[in-house]
């Protein structure tokens, strides 16, 4: 059935990843489908005769069928495919549907960012909505940043709102930002730890755009030990499943696992927490394409510390993380 796909809808080839166009798409009725979760948390779901590729016990890679995957075969993930959209997302039209529901609001003054012709989500902005989806509780009038790293204040500053410092981190006045930011991530209530996941119009956008959105978030909501290991956590398994695929695009793929609860230093919190876990090479990558606010001060350390081992062995770094050359 032909779905009315234009040249501008693009996918991907199996031959060679090469782009292609596509020109038509099929929807089938599907009965019994199967669906595996691998030991690092990465899930595939498709009907049962469907194939995909494996390493084998016999250290062989092989086409399988889901249903005849077993326990000791290893499902091979493609990583740092690097998609993303061509062109920045045009956010224009949404903030005028913010403007018309609130007709009283703003003073434009106070909203230079987003009072501009045209509103588009860069960079820039894509960080401080990596901000907001981290440490961002939000009322009727108010987005209240629970942040106080020296880092975070050069983000927010970049928009000419009306700030507050607080003893927990910023408090922005503003109907408008705070409806605005209800309108990205789609939510009609306050900000829930459990039910937060990162916008569409991240996904559609550029890869640096997403690198940005990245480096926010999961600065906001990690730890690093200084040397082979990163942990980004949350108690949203939507988020951390799309965080997962994020960093898998950008070349970093995780080992996914979960605790129960969790203690901030005063509170105890009985959730179900996602872990996440960047190590060794891959960690080096996710360093050197999204960067880091947080931890920029260890970089050079991480640097020389892969640089000296990729001396004493004989290899590239480009041997072992793809896009790195």
């Amino acid at each position: 059935m032909d779905y009315g796909a234009t040249e501008s809808t693009r996918t991907l080839a199996l031959d060679g990843h090469r782009e292609v166009t596509a020109s038509h798409f099929w929807k089938e009725q599907v009965g019994e489908t199967i669906k595996l979760t691998t030991k690092s948390g990465y899930v595939i779901e498709g009907t049962k005769d469907h194939k995909v590729n494996v390493w084998t016990p016999n250290a062989e890679f092989e086409m399988k069928r889901l249903e005849d995957i077993n326990d000791d075969d290893h499902l091979v993930f493609y990583y740092g495919m690097q998609v993303g959209g061509e062109d920045y997302v045009d956010l224009t039209n949404l903030l005028n549907e913010v403007m018309r529901d609130h007709p009283r609001h703003p003073n434009a003054s106070n909203f230079k960012y987003l009072s501009r012709k045209n509103l588009i989500l860069d960079e820039e902005l894509a960080e401080f909505l990596g901000l907001v989806c981290a440490d961002t509780n939000l009322s009727h009038g108010s987005v209240h940043i629970s942040n106080t790293h020296s880092w975070v204040e050069p983000i927010i500053d970049r928009f000419n709102l009306n700030v507050r410092e607080t003893k927990n981190g910023y408090s922005i006045s503003s109907v408008v930002l705070s409806m605005f930011i209800r309108y990205i991530f789609n939510k009609n209530e306050d900000f829930v730890a459990r039910e937060k996941d990162i916008p569409q119009y991240i996904f559609q956008s550029p890869v640096s755009v997403q690198k940005a959105f990245l480096k926010t978030l999961i600065d906001c909501d990690s730890y690093f030990d200084g040397r082979c290991y990163l942990e980004y956590s949350t108690a949203s398994k939507k988020l951390a499943e799309q965080v997962k695929m994020l960093l898998l695009n950008i070349g970093a793929p995780v080992s996914h696992s979960t605790k129960n609860g969790a203690f901030d230093g005063t509170t105890w919190h009985s959730h179900v927490y996602h872990r996440l876990f960047i190590s060794g090479w891959f960690l080096y990558n996710y360093f050197m394409n999204v960067g880091t606010h947080k931890y920029e001060s260890s970089l050079s350390s991480i640097s020389e510390t892969m640089q000296s081992y990729v001396g004493s062995t004989g290899m590239s770094i480009s041997s072992y993380i793809p896009n790195i050359g």
